[in-house]
């Protein structure tokens, strides 16, 4: 089913496709830097591929907007982990991927959501995720801004390590600087 969701999610909403498929290539560059196995650094590329699935249940006029979101939408948006979750449910995956879909958006200070986690109770491979889909929304161009460089967001996730993002993985994620200089 995974692969279904994935494939309505390219046909409806490419751009969203196209962050999943970036977030699951800088997961592949990064896993081998990690303090996990094998087997987890595949269920981190899938996880972090899988990581917006849920947004083929947020209306188009909400996940399609340019303009700054209401409230309401906000509120709309902030389902999506968690409706991702119920769309993989019945999926042979294991707990890691799940977790990483439901929880990509916990911040390390306990501000984030769907569940308000903090700290190490966050399951790594959702921080890790946390931490590419933010690098990834950074430097990509959106029809209201140019994307930052890899510097700047490098610099960006440093500046908010301990509160948003955990430390340890944005250390990890910037020994990958060379490599991610394409802008």
């Amino acid at each position: 089913m995974a692969v279904y969701w994935m494939n309505e999610l390219r046909q409806r909403h490419l751009e969203t496709y196209r962050h999943c498929m970036r977030v699951a290539w800088l997961a592949d560059m990064l896993s081998d830097r990690l303090p996990i196995s094998h087997e987890e650094k595949q269920w981190l590329i899938r996880g972090c591929f899988l990581h917006d699935v849920g947004k083929l249940l947020i209306a188009p006029e909400i996940l399609n907007s340019t303009d700054r979101l209401t409230r309401e939408q906000w509120t709309i948006m902030k389902e999506h982990p968690e409706m991702g979750a119920r769309l993989l449910k019945d999926d042979p995956l294991p707990r890691y991927v799940l977790d990483i879909v439901r929880y990509h958006h916990e911040r390390w200070d306990g501000g984030g959501y769907p569940k308000g986690l903090r700290t190490h109770i966050i399951p790594f491979g959702a921080r890790v995720c946390c931490v590419l889909d933010a690098f990834d929304s950074m430097v990509t161009d959106r029809p209201y801004r140019k994307g930052r460089t890899t510097d700047e967001a490098i610099a960006e996730l440093y500046a908010h390590a301990g509160t948003q993002f955990c430390a340890e993985v944005v250390d990890h994620f910037a020994t990958l600087r060379d490599e991610l200089q394409f802008r």
